[in-house]
């Protein structure tokens, strides 16, 4: 019997979390050990900011909502399902490897991509009108970049007419 169906049939018995969610983490695995420069071994912690950057890279602001399809809240779920590919000879863990390292790292992945975006959005600033600055030296003197926050919305009217 291959990978894939090895998997599917564990997925299948346990139930608690879908097969996407197993994918995902063997994504997850493969990035975090992509990121880290790893070959052997990936750490609990270094696993789930794993999963919480990649799934904020994948799935952007829906990544809350693709986590709560799959049931998934904290990282706590994640070591269940790594425990259960352990189990099922699916995955590795070392001696000094615990189910509960899992726990208490990302306690709510709501909370997590919630602060992942915002620190991202604090960082995002808006460059100064390419046109503008190529028109003279003291074009947009003073202006500096923008906050994101403080740019208008597309949509509102305002009173200048140009």
């Amino acid at each position: 019997m291959d990978v894939n169906e090895r998997l599917r049939r564990a997925v299948q018995k346990n139930g608690r979390y879908p097969l996407d969610a197993y994918y995902f983490l063997y994504d997850a695995l493969d990035y975090t050990v992509g990121v880290g420069g790893k070959v052997a071994h990936v750490t609990a912690k270094e696993l789930l900011a794993g999963v919480r950057d990649l799934a904020a890279a994948t799935f952007g602001y829906l990544a809350p909502t693709v986590f709560a399809g799959w049931r998934i809240r904290s990282g706590s779920d994640f070591g269940e399902m790594v425990y259960l590919l352990i189990r099922e000879g699916l995955m590795q863990r070392n001696d000094e490897d615990h189910r509960a390292d899992f726990d208490d790292v990302i306690p709510s992945f709501d909370a997590a991509f919630t602060e992942h975006f915002q620190a991202h959005r604090d960082r995002v600033r808006l460059a100064p009108n390419a046109d503008e600055s190529a028109t003279g030296a003291d074009a947009g003197a003073g202006a500096g970049p923008v906050d994101v926050a403080d740019a208008p919305d597309p949509g509102e009217q305002t009173d200048d007419p140009s």
